[in-house]
């Protein structure tokens, strides 16, 4: 199994499998199958269908590097040791000073250098039921990794670390024939700067796509961002490198040939002048002396008049009228603030409105899909209740007043849910803030019709796309947000844009699990490496009830319990929390937040292995305490942070909610749950009610634009649902054909 074979298998659960003309017994290939299900997947009958004409010879080749690859996908390549090896029931009868002394003696053995465990007989468990949901692995086509790539390629949403990783792996498969590989233009500057990096390095003949991938000053700073290693965002520092002289003329020429790159510069004027140190433009005055000059403007401090000065400048005269004018000669920037426009403008809403219009056609899709989920939900008052009959002049002391709230003594607080906005900041960490709402409200037409504008435009725009024929939606799809920006996911056994809603599946307990490997990356070593895999267990309105982690490892009347706590990892080492679903959900729990904490401060990023993932259980003694079979989903944690909130469970809804969060500082004293409680909330909170544009909004625009919407799968030529046809982990799919 070549490189791209396995990028293939990981992202679409695909696999290539050649047609033969040989036969073989059945009980080779139902051998292969019972192996399979033992780690949760299975064939589809065209994949069973070619393997009944290979020899067992070829099964063997086959499956020999395909079982291990699955294992690894589901974190089932290592050992799992919890503390207790008879978890959950050893955990849930075992007196408190019991526990209390056991952890009093591992910790002892921490301070004196000496890992000192309770050891307990492992004791025969049942044996797991059949599992009924297994992972289908689909017949890959030849192309079926040369069309992956394109798709990447032509995204039009930001791409995460592990899947530019998975990018570069396959730019380097097509290398010999790059040429076909590249579209005529990427869309996501990211994308191409990772493309154009690679072009410098890997390809001789280089010379024509970058100058037609490289247009603007920004995109050289880009290229130059990655070639240094650093983020192709421009959200975070960079430290550049000293770069080899070829690359320094690829820089300095591709600036040269850009026109009017002075604003373009001074927008990122800091990282320029740090660039220029190590591009030495002077030594290439004569050759380029168009970026010389425009580099020389910076350090000089000059500052060119922008297009946003002069937009501000006229909002500040109260002239909305000409801001709109000059914004309306960059349809993208009137889009994101319209808001504003219509906010400082109430009485001219109208003329902003048609002035929008005009143009909303060189607006991108993405843009306009986050126009109606923003004005959708503007359209609604939404000034929070406690405020309805305060004065005005006084409002903005109520609004501070409820984002103080949030920061009362959990165990004090009984109604958290501030009435903020969740909004998450560009860059390469998955932060999350909450903001205040705006005070001005817009007028329910006006917000109306902003949303029909957008809508309009887009059935126009999806009507150019080939037809869909008859088609279905499933209702279920408006649970699962458009995956707008994934640069700061991690890698998942299931890709899921945050804030979508995932149904639990057929089971009574929830089994979270953590494992993580402490020892050397990059040849340093990361010394001692304590994770602790927490829970926190919300009522209703996000009432604090209790937690589960290396504090409390159990709660008998909410049926959670914790498998102990490991402080260090030379081998690996990993942690559980169950929950009985039906116990809790009696005693008044609804929500559950999970996450991760690094005690001893060490990035996750800065770890050789370390994963979170879940799984379900009918029963909890059940076949042992860690099934690759039973596997939901599993996340690599690889972000550079230190608190980690991976996801959050809705048993009223039955729901998993993907978060993906990451707090990269210690906000208390201590990296534990009880120094993070309000954390908990916010981030808990913010993703609950995050407003998104969803994947049922898309498809139904997509419908009406190309196609007739039918009631079922059944006689639909086209179908989008959770399960079959395109579905919310169809991300290469969903990015590169309906954001367009």
């Amino acid at each position: 199994m070549n490189r791209a074979q396995k990028i293939v298998l990981q992202r679409l659960r695909k696999v290539s499998v050649a047609q033969r003309s040989g036969e073989t017994r059945p009980e080779f290939v139902a051998s292969l199958l019972k192996n399979l299900e033992s780690i949760g997947f299975t064939f589809s009958a065209e994949v069973i269908e070619r393997l009944l004409n290979w020899t067992p010879q070829q099964l063997l080749e086959f499956a020999e590097p395909l079982i291990p690859q699955l294992l690894k996908m589901v974190g089932g390549d290592v050992k799992y040791a919890p503390m207790y090896p008879n978890f959950p029931t050893q955990v849930m009868e075992m007196a408190d000073a019991e526990l209390y002394l056991n952890a009093h003696f591992h910790y002892w053995g921490d301070w004196i250098g000496e890992r000192i465990l309770p050891y307990y007989d492992k004791q025969q468990r049942p044996q797991l039921p059949v599992q009924q949901n297994l992972k289908v692995l689909e017949l890959a086509s030849e192309d079926e990794a040369l069309d992956l790539c394109r798709s990447m390629l032509v995204s039009n949403t930001s791409l995460s670390e592990s899947d530019l990783k998975d990018l570069r792996g396959l730019l380097e498969s097509f290398r010999d024939n790059i040429n076909d590989v590249l579209p005529e233009s990427i869309p996501f500057k990211e994308v191409q700067s990772v493309v154009c990096a690679f072009l410098v390095d890997r390809v001789e003949d280089s010379a024509e796509p970058l100058s037609r991938y490289l247009r603007t000053a920004t995109d050289v700073l880009r290229l130059a961002t990655e070639l240094s290693g650093g983020d192709a965002s421009l959200a975070a520092p960079t430290r550049y490198v000293s770069f080899k002289r070829k690359h320094r003329r690829y820089l300095l020429g591709a600036l040269d040939r850009v026109s009017r790159p002075d604003e373009d510069l001074y927008r990122h004027r800091g990282k320029w002048i740090r660039l220029a140190e190590r591009l030495h433009p002077g030594e290439y005055s004569t050759r380029f002396p168009n970026a010389f000059a425009a580099i020389k403007k910076i350090r000089d401090g000059e500052v060119p008049e922008t297009f946003n000065s002069k937009v501000e400048a006229r909002l500040r005269e109260g002239d909305s009228m000409a801001a709109t004018e000059l914004l309306k000669t960059r349809p993208g920037e009137l889009a994101r603030r319209l808001d504003q426009l219509l906010r400082e403008s109430n009485a001219k809403a109208t003329f902003v409105i048609n002035e929008f219009q005009q143009v909303a056609d060189a607006v991108s899709t993405p843009v306009l899909l986050q126009l109606i989920a923003h004005f959708n939900n503007r359209a609604q008052d939404q000034t929070p209740r406690m405020l309805q009959d305060v004065p005005k002049e006084k409002s903005l002391k109520f609004f501070e007043k409820a984002v103080k709230s949030l920061t009362k003594p959990i165990r004090k607080q009984t109604s958290p849910v501030a009435p903020m906005r969740t909004v998450f900041p560009k860059g390469q960490t998955s932060k999350l803030f909450r903001v205040p709402l705006a005070k001005e409200l817009i007028a329910p037409e006006h917000a109306h019709a902003v949303v029909e504008v957008c809508r309009q435009t887009l059935v126009s725009r999806f009507a150019q796309l080939p037809p869909l024929g008859k088609s279905f939606v499933a209702p279920e799809l408006s649970r699962f947000m458009v995956p707008f920006s994934q640069r700061s996911a991690n890698k998942s056994l299931q890709t899921l844009a945050r804030g979508s809603r995932l149904a639990l599946p057929d089971s009574n307990v929830l089994r979270f699990f953590l494992w993580w490997k402490e020892g050397k990356i990059n040849g340093k070593k990361t010394g001692r490496v304590d994770l602790d895999l927490s829970a926190t267990i919300f009522g209703n309105n996000w009432s604090y009830l209790s937690h589960i982690s290396y504090t409390n490892l159990k709660e008998t009347r909410l049926g959670c319990c914790h498998s102990g706590d490991i402080t260090s990892a030379p081998k690996g080492a990993s942690e559980f929390i169950d929950i009985d679903i039906e116990k809790l959900r009696a005693a008044g729990g609804r929500y559950i937040v999970c996450s991760i904490q690094s005690f001893t401060s060490n990035p996750f990023c800065d770890l050789p292995q370390c994963y979170f993932g879940w799984m379900s259980r009918k029963k909890p003694n059940s076949g042992e305490i860690y099934e690759p079979a039973t596997v939901q989903d599993k996340i690599d944690l690889a972000s550079d942070s230190r608190i980690s909130i991976p996801m959050l469970i809705d048993l009223e809804d039955r729901s998993a909610i993907w978060a993906d969060l990451a707090l990269r500082s210690m906000p208390g004293y201590q990296i534990n749950i009880e120094s993070n409680m309000r954390g908990m909330v916010h981030y808990g909170v913010g993703i609950e009610t995050l407003v998104k544009p969803d994947l049922g909004e898309l498809f139904a625009l997509h419908v009406q634009a190309r196609g007739e919407a039918v009631d079922s799968a059944e006689s639909a030529e086209s179908v989008f649902s959770v399960d079959d046809g395109v579905t919310p982990f169809d991300f290469e799919v969903i990015s590169s054909e309906y954001l367009g």
